[in-house]
């Protein structure tokens, strides 16, 4: 087990303190039968186990192997870092259990900043298009066989799904919301002159919000059809104005950003999608007028930011602030996990 304690510049007095609450924390979930910090197995007289802590906040084995599986998926993409190369799984559990804590402090130090119940209701419409798309994928008999192979009622299985989007939306506000500090405190034109010598990989950027509406070679040409009617409706309500973070919510299929307000980055014209050059031609908040066209299925394009590069630069200088402030928050946190979990396959 390895737990890290509050920073040595505390008095000895608040050493102990913190030490108590820990240990009143700790033994309250033992009653509970809930706190089992090692890497074996659950036993199945209990659904879930606390596998890590940070502060008041615990890890559970689901959380971290949902997280672990996300990680593993994203690196084995052609367009990963490592070009589809998947790590190893305690490397993958190790990446995973450090985004789980950084979360489990962001939303600790935002604690009662935004609103939760607009976090619900984004969570609900996001889990009434998925179970409805895997419905339709695979038919009501096939989704609710794959619920009674995991022992899950639909409910139980919403109530779980709708719990994680919520938190990932409190997450993202969290983290944007720390950038946006840094952000308003001034920059003069010096520093950011300075930065850049350090990081000239720095490029001017397009931010755009994309709604995909997947379809495959193979579909008869009546579902093609049906999909670029269904994603030219969502093309006249976007443009109508209509909320384009709950169209993407609702609509969009593409896995990747959908989580983000369907949000993904433009490096050039032609990367990653040489389809979307026409967009740069727009304005922040403009959506373009026709639907576009990629291997993977028909778009509805926003353009969400265009940077310069100074802008560019300011964002990133907030960014590596960020990263700073989690760091100082994990030395000053209570963090108890157990090494065992990274051993092994």
């Amino acid at each position: 087990m390895r737990s890290r304690p509050s920073s040595t510049g505390q008095s000895a007095q608040a050493d102990v303190a913190t030490l108590a609450r820990e240990f009143i924390r700790r033994a309250a979930l033992v009653a509970l039968g809930l706190l089992c910090l090692s890497a074996e197995p659950a036993s199945s007289a209990l659904l879930d186990r606390v596998v890590a802590s940070v502060n008041d906040t615990v890890i559970t084995q689901r959380e971290l192997d949902s997280r672990t599986n996300d990680v593993i998926r994203f690196y084995a993409r052609p367009d990963s870092p490592s070009k589809g190369q998947t790590p190893p799984n305690p490397v993958a559990r190790r990446q995973a259990l450090d985004q789980l804590i950084d979360e489990a402090l962001l939303l600790e130090r935002s604690k009662g900043a935004f609103r939760e119940n607009a976090a619900e209701r984004i969570a609900e419409r996001e889990v009434d298009f998925y179970i409805q798309s895997k419905k339709t994928e695979l038919g009501e008999p096939g989704f609710q066989g794959e619920l009674a192979r995991d022992n899950q009622t639909e409910q139980e299985f919403r109530e779980a799904l709708k719990a994680e989007r919520k938190r990932v939306t409190l997450v993202r506000q969290a983290r944007q919301s720390w950038i946006d500090e840094f952000l308003l405190k001034p920059t003069s034109q010096a520093q950011l002159d300075e930065y850049l010598k350090q990081h000239p990989e720095l490029r001017e950027k397009l931010e755009v919000q994309l709604i995909l509406f997947r379809t495959k070679s193979d579909d008869p040409a009546s579902v093609q059809s049906a999909i670029q009617k269904k994603a030219a409706r969502v093309l006249n309500l976007a443009r109508a104005g209509e909320p384009y973070e709950e169209l993407v919510a609702q609509h969009s299929q593409h896995e990747e950003s959908r989580d983000k307000g369907g949000t993904i980055e433009l490096l050039s014209p032609t990367a990653p999608f040489p389809e979307f050059a026409p967009v740069f031609a727009l304005n922040a908040g403009q959506v373009y007028p026709d639907l576009i066209r990629i291997p993977a299925g028909w778009c509805v394009v926003r353009v969400k930011n265009k940077d310069n590069l100074n802008n560019v630069v300011r964002r990133s200088i907030a960014e590596e602030e960020v990263r700073k402030g989690l760091k100082e928050l994990r030395e000053k946190a209570t963090i108890v996990y157990d090494e065992n979990l990274f051993s092994g396959s």
